[in-house]
């Protein structure tokens, strides 16, 4: 008897096993709610909306559509955080933008400078061509008004004391001075003249005015006859003769006096000519002549500044 009560004593009691509640929750409710979860992460990364679905299938459900949300109406926290990445991306846009437009005007300003400095650079050789120009005209109208002079001079004489002096003259340089008299005192010098000389100077007439192409060229032709009467005369004649050839080339513009230079300095046998020409010249003229001569030779330039001082 008391050896009963003693296994009775020692006997383990047994475990119960789940009931049919614990059994349904975990091997049902919980293996399905973690693959409704994992499900509903899988959907909602590949951008279905779970959420909104499941609000929207929730308020189909009596008495549980009262607590849950609006399905059209998301959480304020979700707006805002949309809001606020709508935002940031407009302000990335904005400054990407600003940046954009900053190059651009960095790039328009950069080329206007560019053009501000050739176009003021334009307009300092426009300055200076305008001041060439402005000198030239100023040189131009006194050699025409020394010419005039000439013409005045001739015309206030008898014919009979102007016709011989004007016969020693190449006929461009008679034809220039009577051009500018009046008809009647021109054609009194010419009835005064040899007839041959007065002939041909009536032919050159026809093609004569009084500009500076005129001049220049009866300039040219009355240095052409002095040079050669420089190789034909003794030293002192050609003295003589180089004097009047300096005060001729003196007289023309000095771009032109500066191109006869040239060409003598230039020929061998004429670059002594040239600077015994420049020797008996006013210290105004030939510096203006030598500047000239500069501009486009100066090698030249330096060769007779050197012969003329030496």
């Amino acid at each position: 008897m008391e050896e009963k009560e003693m296994n009775v004593g020692n006997k383990k009691p047994k475990r119960k096993g789940l009931s049919g509640i614990e059994k349904f929750f975990y091997m049902i409710f919980l293996p399905l709610l973690a693959l409704v979860v994992l499900g509903g992460m899988l959907l909602a990364y590949n951008g279905y909306p779970v959420m909104a679905k499941t609000l929207e299938y929730g308020n189909k459900v009596p008495y549980l559509n009262a607590i849950l949300p609006d399905p059209d109406r998301e959480p304020e926290a979700i707006v805002l955080d949309r809001e606020n990445a709508n935002l940031r991306r407009q302000l990335d846009n904005a400054l990407d933008d600003l940046s954009d437009k900053e190059k651009k005007v960095e790039e328009l300003t950069k080329e206007q400078k560019e053009k501000d400095t050739k176009l003021a650079e334009l307009e300092s050789v426009f300055d200076e061509i305008k001041a060439e120009q402005e000198a030239q005209k100023l040189s131009d109208e006194d050699f025409m008004n020394k010419m005039k002079e000439m013409s005045d001079l001739y015309a206030g004489m008898s014919a009979g004391k102007a016709a011989p002096i004007l016969e020693k003259l190449s006929l461009e340089e008679t034809a220039l001075i009577l051009s500018g008299m009046k008809n009647d005192k021109r054609q009194a010098i010419l009835s005064k003249m040899e007839p041959e000389y007065a002939a041909n100077l009536t032919v050159v007439l026809q093609n004569t005015e009084l500009s500076k192409d005129a001049v220049i060229s009866a300039l040219q032709e009355r240095v052409k006859t002095l040079m050669e009467s420089m190789d034909d005369t003794s030293d002192s004649k050609s003295n003589i003769s180089i004097t009047e050839t300096a005060k001729t080339i003196a007289n023309m513009p000095p771009q032109q006096g500066a191109a006869l230079i040239t060409d003598m300095g230039n020929s061998a046998t004429d670059f002594y000519s040239a600077v015994k020409i420049l020797a008996n010249m006013d210290e105004a003229s030939r510096s203006a002549i030598l500047s000239e001569v500069t501009k486009t030779d100066a090698v030249l330039a330096k060769r007779i500044i050197n012969s003329i001082t030496n």
